[in-house]
């Protein structure tokens, strides 16, 4: 399958054994906490490149692929990945999987942090069971994934360059512009899936202390808030328990308030967790639906534009057409995969 210059004829090789793993990072606030993830391995004595992949929002705990292994979209995406020759790794992420805190949607620190440490435990982990790698790094999400990726990105090249030689990044369908989604969002008045900006939300609310729940969601949403975002339903199943109507979602006063108001709390965690903040090293890929309705295609190109902007030139951006955010994401990986086997 040929999509738009990138040849999708991918030829798998390897049978693959998987493993969970835990391992320590950290919460928002600097505290060291145990996080889980999984790991695949190609059935080979050859030394392989590493892979790690980050998956899309969800907000019920044990639907990970540390629990289900192959029978997510995620995990599939490692048993390719293995399949290729990669050691692929996939974090659940803080508030996934073994983690009972509530989740760390969309914090830039955290996100990135997930990444570099489960990279750091796979390779441990590969030292410990006589499993090569060689010096080649990929990292890839989509969705909230594609956030992560580019958060771990920034991180790695700025932080842990010592230690993380990254070859190649595929951030794909991510909400990249946070501030100008957020407005974009919020002034339409309607969101098919009310759980995603609510999600955010929530746990910014729950990190950054942005004001009682009550302030911020319109009553009968704000009693309910707390058990939709407890860990045991998933975006789709608390979609319908809110409205798509944002301005019967949200409060009067937390449109004034805090939306308004440029220097407010909100908009003062919105801006430091935005991505869009340094210039890259490694080469990137963008992939996005120019049709896509939940993640906007916009992100993308702001991203290509502001690299572009920095003197950064090795990065691409690839539309993808006529497919909404899910249909997107099948098309999206194959993409990725066949361009990191350019390198």
């Amino acid at each position: 399958m040929a999509l738009a210059q990138i040849e999708t004829d991918l030829a798998l090789k390897y049978s693959f054994k998987l493993y969970k793993i835990t391992y320590t990072s950290i919460t928002p606030s600097g505290e060291s906490t145990i996080l889980s993830g999984a790991v695949f391995v190609p059935v080979t004595t050859a030394a392989l490149p590493l892979f790690s992949f980050q998956h899309g929002t969800q907000a019920k705990r044990n639907e990970v692929v540390s629990n289900k292994f192959l029978f997510l979209y995620e995990g599939i995406t490692g048993g390719i990945g293995a399949s290729l020759g990669y050691v692929s790794c996939i974090p659940d992420y803080l508030g996934m999987g073994d983690s009972q805190l509530t989740q760390a949607y969309l914090d830039n620190k955290t996100s990135a942090a997930t990444v570099v440490d489960i990279i750091l435990a796979t390779r441990e982990f590969c030292s410990k069971n006589n499993i090569i790698l060689n010096n080649k790094n990929f990292i890839g999400g989509y969705s909230q994934g594609g956030y992560v990726t580019m958060a771990a990105q920034k991180s790695i090249e700025e932080d842990y360059s010592d230690k993380i030689t990254l070859t190649a990044s595929a951030p794909m369908a991510g909400p990249f512009d946070m501030e100008n989604m957020f407005n974009g969002l919020l002034a339409s008045g309607e969101y098919s899936s009310p759980g995603l900006p609510a999600f955010l939300l929530y746990a910014y609310n729950t990190y950054y202390k942005i004001a009682d729940l009550s302030a911020i969601f319109a009553s009968p949403y704000a009693a309910k808030i707390n058990g939709l975002f407890n860990g045991s339903k998933t975006i789709g199943e608390i979609n319908p328990e809110l409205t798509t109507d944002l301005k019967l979602l949200f409060t009067p006063s937390f449109f004034t308030n805090f939306l308004e108001n440029k220097n407010s709390a909100l908009w003062t965690a919105v801006k430091q967790n935005e991505v869009l903040t340094w210039t890259p090293k490694s080469p990137i890929l963008l992939l996005h639906s120019k049709a896509d309705g939940t993640v906007p295609y916009a992100n993308s190109e702001k991203a290509a534009e502001y690299f572009k902007s920095k003197g950064f030139n090795k990065v691409t951006l690839m539309p993808l057409d006529g497919l909404d955010h899910i249909q997107a994401a099948v098309p999206a990986t194959l993409a990725m995969f066949a361009w990191f086997q350019t390198y």
